[in-house]
């Protein structure tokens, strides 16, 4: 079985997932490919891989697609930010602090970006970058916060974090 899905989610979820699989189907040996999520769907559509596992809504009418996982998003913080402290922050409250977020079109900086539209012309990012552990490492060091999957927080250490 051959799977295409992104790097975050090779590392964070789809190993766990893969795991819980074996346990049930010990003789069917699974690929993993880590793509960048663009090239879920043409991995698929190619047939390199049998089915995608992707974080974003993909516009591929000629491939069926089910959500099979909800996830929420946090704000990340360096440890001891005030933030940290809370349970839920609203997108306002993250207009003033230095943004560390994804660079423009891909999906999770789609989705912030439609949250925050409203203060779109007041949001001045400190650092965008490509991968999402970038992120967490500018927000360790303390250089800002950010707004990730609460999935990609799982292991990420000494950060803090509020759901948005």
């Amino acid at each position: 079985l051959k799977v295409a899905t992104s790097p975050l989610l090779a590392a964070s979820l789809m190993p766990h997932v893969i795991a819980h699989f074996r346990s049930d189907f010990p003789d069917v040996r699974v690929e993993l490919l880590d793509v960048p999520v663009a090239d879920v769907a043409e991995a698929v559509r190619s047939g390199q891989a049998h089915l995608g596992i992707c974080t974003s809504i993909q516009d591929s009418p000629d491939l069926k697609s089910d959500m099979v996982l909800r996830d929420a998003l946090c704000a990340a913080c360096p440890e001891g930010h005030p933030l940290a402290a809370q349970e839920q922050v609203a997108w306002a409250d993250l207009i003033e602090l230095p943004l560390i977020l994804l660079k423009p079109g891909t999906g999770l900086r789609n989705l912030i970006d439609k949250a925050m539209h409203r203060w779109a012309s007041q949001m001045r990012p400190e650092f965008e970058v490509a991968n999402i552990h970038t992120a967490l490492g500018l927000v360790g060091a303390g250089l800002g916060v950010s707004v990730l999957p609460a999935y990609s927080l799982a292991r990420a250490g000494k950060i803090g974090r509020a759901h948005v």
